[in-house]
């Protein structure tokens, strides 16, 4: 139907400029035309004769996240396992007693961070600070899990992720927290914990511990050492 309405005013145009320039003219605006793209107009309702748009939503990809995936030692027990990072080989390494029992590119982890296998015993690891960036690190398994880490660094803990200088750490997966500071002064705060126990070990310097900003209990054992809130128990605490 349009192209006849085209192709009729071609024909009105010629007659009106029976020239051969003119002719040109309207034969070009009338390819022009043709070759324009189409553009399909919306169904319009029959009662109001605005147009209709299609209801819902557009679909959302789907996109995985992509994880570091690491495995503990088959028949580990309550040995200490060690995260590290490894700069050269651009991977996350599993270590036990020294030796690499398991790597993750470093690619992997781009949007999901670490994520270790464990098992249905207590496993214990260790974070390896000097090497390790921040990252997201989970652990997957049953078991009363030990997370350790030691740095000569002020170190910050809140429910879902532990502060150790300027890196932050997310964590997920693990009921017992210990924290070890070095021969500075560290200043260690909880802010707050989902940690069924919380060790925090100061160190050499005159270290500080400051406890979460609600009504506290804080026991004295002896020199330096107690409790605090039952489930925090510090030493080497001066201040």
């Amino acid at each position: 139907m349009v192209r006849r309405k085209l192709f009729k005013r071609l024909l009105q145009g010629c007659l009106l400029s029976p020239s051969q320039e003119g002719f040109r003219f309207r034969l070009n605006h009338f390819l022009k035309l043709l070759s324009a793209p189409r553009i399909r107009s919306l169904p319009k309702n029959s009662a109001s004769g605005h147009p209709v748009r299609p209801h819902g939503y557009e679909p959302l990809e789907y996109r995985m996240l992509l994880a570091a995936d690491l495995q503990l030692p088959s028949g580990l027990t309550s040995e200490e396992i060690v995260l590290s990072y490894s700069t050269s080989a651009s991977q996350y390494q599993l270590l036990q007693n020294g030796i690499v029992v398991s790597t993750a590119t470093a690619a992997s982890a781009s949007s999901g961070g670490v994520r270790i296998s464990g098992n249905a015993a207590d496993n214990s690891l260790k974070l390896d600070i000097a090497r390790l960036p921040a990252v997201a690190i989970t652990l997957l398994g049953n078991g009363q899990d030990r997370l350790a880490i030691m740095d000569d660094s002020n170190m910050t803990v809140h429910s879902d992720r532990v502060i150790v200088g300027s890196k932050t750490y997310p964590i997920t997966g693990f009921e017992r927290l210990e924290l070890s500071g070095g021969p500075s002064s560290n200043h260690f705060q909880v802010v707050t914990s989902s940690y069924e126990s919380i060790q925090i070990i100061g160190g050499d310097g005159s270290d500080t511990l400051t406890g979460p900003n609600v009504a506290s209990s804080w026991t004295i054992i002896s020199e330096n050492a107690g409790l605090l809130n039952e489930s925090i128990q510090f030493s080497a605490i001066e201040n």
